[in-house]
């Protein structure tokens, strides 16, 4: 049967010496202590003999005790619940450290969540991503048209109070060129030239839809670039949304999607790069003040990125826009 380990001191004396060794051992130490006692009673010859018989019965008592002490089982599991324990408990910390490793490497590189690609509204995509626009401040969308988040920014009851777009340049037809190419790809448009024109008109859509909802926000800028993004990257204060339209392993309506949190290195980059788009003076950017009516938005348009869109046409596109909205409700959010 197996003896409980010995992990203290006072559970090896215990074990040690509250036994038939221990009571023996106590009867040669009370000895030697009365023949010391008894020497200093004597003189001569006699004093000499008790106390060299103390001394010697003195000194071997603490030989055994000593020799008890290092050669018995009990003192063998002392040593063995010492280590044990000091070994456990060494384990248990670096247990806890590679843990705590392992899940902050998880979080800089992995992502948290994995969305599929698929040719119908993913509704977990939907949940999680509406639940991210309604608890953070910050939006930043990177992409080229902007058409989809425009129309879930006017369908959300709550959105952050800052928005950045950064899309193509509607007024540079390269600009557009590898969205139509994937609509050529599709099968959704005829040629290239269509696919340029189509990209371009859903662009105007997407203005004429941020136009719609503006007052929303306490901050609303648009970013124009002539090398826009092939992904769509949508920034939140905490957590990236990375759409892989570059991921051309199948024609899809609704491309995988992975989602990274702050502290993951995707987030960090492309929060960076984003950042310095939106702060550099190479590209073409508006500001849309809160009270800014649709002249005054056109006009802003024109002046500030050269993109000139008549007031009967900017019409259209509003109508055209809230018809698209009602029109995607039910992909954009999922009951």
């Amino acid at each position: 049967m197996e003896q409980p380990a010995i992990t203290s001191t006072k559970d090896l004396l215990r074990s040690l010496y509250l036994n038939r060794t221990g009571i023996l051992l106590l009867i040669m130490l009370l000895g030697s202590i009365g023949l010391i006692a008894i020497s200093a009673r004597t003189a001569g010859a006699a004093q000499q003999f008790w106390l060299a018989v103390g001394s010697g019965t003195l000194a071997t008592t603490v030989y055994s005790t000593l020799q008890v002490f290092l050669t018995t089982t009990q003192f063998e599991h002392f040593l063995v619940g010492s280590i044990r324990s000091v070994v456990e408990s060494e384990v248990v910390v670096l247990a806890e450290r590679v843990l705590q490793e392992s899940d902050e490497t998880r979080h800089r590189f992995l992502p948290t969540s994995q969305y599929p690609g698929s040719t119908t509204p993913d509704p977990t995509f939907n949940r999680d991503i509406n639940a991210s626009f309604q608890r953070s401040d910050l939006y930043i969308f990177r992409g080229m048209t902007g058409k989809y988040s425009a129309a879930r920014l006017a369908l959300l009851p709550k959105t952050p109070s800052r928005v950045q777009l950064i899309i193509a340049d509607p007024t540079e037809p390269k600009a557009v060129d590898n969205r139509a190419r994937l609509l050529l790809r599709r099968g959704e448009v005829p040629d290239l030239d269509e696919g340029r024109k189509k990209v371009i008109h859903d662009i105007h859509l997407a203005l004429a839809g941020m136009q719609s909802i503006h007052a929303h926000f306490d901050e609303l800028q648009l970013c124009f670039t002539q090398d826009p993004f092939i992904d769509r990257v949508e920034i939140f204060d905490q957590e990236i949304y990375v759409e892989l339209f570059s991921d051309v392993s199948e024609a899809r309506s609704f491309p995988p999607t992975v989602r990274f949190s702050r502290e993951s290195v995707a987030y960090q980059t492309h929060y960076r790069d984003c950042s310095r788009l939106l702060s550099s003076s190479l590209v073409r950017k508006v500001t849309i003040q809160r009270d800014s009516d649709a002249r005054t938005y056109l006009n802003d348009l024109k002046d500030q990125a050269s993109i000139d869109i008549s007031m009967g046409d900017f019409e259209a596109a509003r109508e055209e826009f809230r018809e698209f909205r009602e029109r995607v409700k039910g992909e954009l959010v999922s009951p």
